[in-house]
Formats: C-alpha cells, structure tokens, sequence
C-alpha cells in the first residue's frame, strides 16, 4: 500500500513524493506565501513531527516542533496576521504549546473561565475579535459559546446532550503500566460514582481499529459501564497510533500475541494494584476490540 501527494498549479496533478504505508507525510496547509507546505511528517524518523515542505525538491525543510512521547499533527495560526500560533497533540490528555502571545493569552483566560474542562477554539471571525469556543471533558459531551476576545466574555450557544447531569458523570482518569517486555503502555480508569476504587468488578475495553487510540473525554458505553459499578479499563497496547512507528510497528504479525499481552500485563496491574477483584473481571468491545 502506497500513498501519493498531488501538487498543481493550474496543469495537471502530477505526484510529486510517494511514500510505503509505514511512511507518513501529511499536508496541513500551504505556508502564507503559497509557496510551500505545512506537514505532519515521520518520514526518517520514528515520531511524526511538524515541518515546512518544500515542494520543488519534495523534503522537509524547517522542523518546526517535535515532541519526544507522540505523534504532533496539530498546527494553529492566524488567518489575518499569517503567523502560526502555536501546536496541539495528545499524550494522556490534549496539550498545546504556543509560539504566539496572542493565542496564548486567550487559552489561558478561557481556561480560567472553564476549569476543568477541555477548551478549544473552532474558528475565529474574519477580524479575530470573536471566536466560536467549546469545552468537553469526561463528564460532559460539551458545550459551544461566542466568545468575545476583547471583553473577554462567552456567551453560551449550545449544550450538548444537556439532559446529562455532570454530577452523576464517573470520571476517567489517565495511568500508566509496563508491559512484560518493559513497554510503557498508557491507558484510562474509569471508576464508578462513589466507590473506594478498591476489589471492584472489571470491564476491559479495548479499542478498535486497532490503528487509533483511545483518548480522555467522555464516552457514552464507559458511562454506562461505570453506573451499572463497573470500573472500565481503556488501555493503548501496542500497534495504537499517535505513539509513533517503533511503537506501531511493534504490534506487526502480533494480533492475539505481544499486543494481548499488553492488556492481559493491564489487567494483572489492576488486580496487584488492589483495584480488580479477580473473580469478577469482563473483557468487552467491537471490531480489534471484540
């Protein structure tokens, strides 16, 4: 399986790089001067990194950011003033860093606003002075506002699901484990409302794919798992994307091996760690996961 990038300026598409199915160069947007390429690439190296894209030559030119534990495929800017403002990607829970004041001071007085939530911008109006804002977390499925930028002020515009009471929500928290063969595997505990986290009854749930991953915010099947007193336990084994190749590759020719192993290495940590009654643990989910 190989992919190819098509560049044109007014002739024909024509392929300008190929690269096998273990490669990934993907475009995010032309650079202000239409010129060249914003990409998220891991080509000759194992995690996929932000770079400008020369599309003469085809390469990677400038490294804009990396980060060391995943895959960076999130790259803000600015419309209106043509900067980049800054990057996300997701370790346990979605991270940003910003290279642009500006940006950064309008995320840290949302956050203000909306602590413990998940906050990200849309989209931003022609001029920059409004924007369009939603928060989510692992109790709530979200919410959007208007957001004026200079007086600071949002203005709910919808909730979504509000029939769902946030205080009857368990909340998922990230961990982490190690693999039989020192793999540092990370995944999520949900725990039911109330209980001492302690000898509960277990649901596995892996995910699908099983090139994804899962993440932290709210899902219906671990809420409903969670009120009925189950602890639910998400894990990313091996071959979960967003880690980067070694540990993607890692999972080749290993479906019912190593990459079970890793959730089997899971549920042993959950029983030393005082928190699965070992009697009463599932294993529960759909397609990989099933």
């Amino acid at each position: 399986v190989k992919t190819s990038l098509l560049y044109r300026e007014s002739e024909s598409f024509k392929t300008i790089l190929t690269t096998d199915f273990k490669v990934r160069v993907d475009p995010l947007f032309f650079t202000f001067d239409n010129k060249s390429l914003y990409v998220s690439s891991n080509r000759n190296r194992d995690k996929s990194a932000i770079y400008t894209f020369d599309i003469a030559k085809a390469k990677e030119r400038e490294l804009i950011f990396e980060n060391d534990q995943v895959d960076v495929s999130g790259l803000m800017y600015s419309r209106k003033r043509k900067v980049l403002t800054g990057v996300s990607y997701t370790v346990a829970k979605r991270e940003m860093v910003f290279f642009d004041d500006w940006r950064k001071d309008i995320q840290n007085k949302l956050e203000r606003q909306l602590p413990g939530y998940e906050v990200g911008i849309t989209s931003f109006s022609k001029d920059e002075k409004k924007a369009v804002v939603v928060a989510f977390s692992d109790k709530s499925r979200g919410t959007y506002y208007s957001y004026d930028i200079g007086n600071n002020e949002l203005k709910e515009l919808a909730k979504i699901s509000p029939w769902l009471n946030e205080d009857h929500m368990a909340e998922m928290k990230p961990i982490n484990y190690t693999s039989r063969d020192e793999l540092t595997i990370s995944g999520y505990l949900t725990l039911p409302v109330g209980s001492t986290g302690k000898n509960l009854r277990v649901v596995v749930h892996p995910h699908g794919g099983p090139w994804a991953r899962d993440t932290w915010g709210y899902n219906s099947e671990v809420q409903f798992l969670a009120n009925r007193g189950y602890a639910v336990f998400q894990m990313n084994f091996r071959g979960s994307t967003g880690y980067g190749r070694e540990f993607w590759e890692s999972s080749f020719k290993q479906w019912g091996k190593t990459m079970q192993d890793d959730i089997t290495d899971g549920v042993n940590w959950l029983i030393d760690q005082g928190i699965a009654d070992p009697d009463k643990i599932a294993i529960y989910g759909a397609s990989y996961g099933g």
